[in-house]
């Protein structure tokens, strides 16, 4: 599936996608556990033409971009590499990041059976028990914690706490340092759990 946009700047920007599945039948004899896989190639072009693109799944490799280093309109960009091997990298501003994304999500709508749909919301859902798994662990060991220091610290206390630490138990050197949670981690934490709450997961 191919489509093509023009960007704000007047260039062309052409996207192809599809659909890629992968399935592998177990068998004991052998020792395979059945494996199965949905996943999408994607690849993009701009004028002028210097070959395809191969870049991440979503298209992009940060979305959105890091601003250090980067000019200010500078919302997300591609990396890649031609077909020729060359290494190419493609910064979009934000009217034309968002209009390159919603370009890609439109192909992988287009794209996407009800099969791998059912996969996809699948991983999703364990993926999301497993995120608020962590999110449990975190507040547990810091209310543990809490039970036994009376608070907890700050990254920047915690910093210093460890290094204090290190120095009278391991006078200095390499040795064990017990680990504890940073009070902005236990906040998150906690925040994430309400939210997701709140949402009914």
């Amino acid at each position: 599936m191919k489509k093509t946009i023009t960007l704000g700047n007047g260039k062309k920007l052409e996207a192809e996608i599809e659909l890629r599945h992968y399935k592998q039948e177990s068998n004991p004899l052998a020792d395979i556990r059945g494996e199965e896989n949905y996943w999408y190639g994607m690849r993009l072009r701009v004028e002028p033409p210097k070959g395809w693109v191969s870049c991440a799944e979503n298209g992009y490799t940060r979305f959105p971009c890091p601003q250090n280093g980067y000019p200010e309109n500078v919302k997300a960009e591609i990396i890649g590499s031609t077909e020729k091997g060359e290494k190419l990298r493609i910064m979009l501003t934000d009217e034309n990041a968002d209009m390159v994304k919603n370009l890609i999500d439109e192909l992988r709508e287009e794209v996407t059976t009800e099969e791998a749909r059912a996969f996809f919301a699948a991983r999703e859902e364990r993926e999301r028990k497993k995120e608020i798994m962590l999110y449990k662990e975190t507040v547990r060991d810091a209310e543990k914690e809490i039970a036994q220091y009376g608070s907890l610290l700050s990254r920047a206390e915690l910093k210093e706490w460890r290094k204090n630490y290190n120095k009278m138990m391991n006078e200095g050197g390499e040795g064990y340092i017990p680990p504890r949670t940073p009070k902005e981690e236990y906040e998150q934490a906690k925040k994430m759990l309400a939210e997701l709450e709140r949402q009914g997961m």
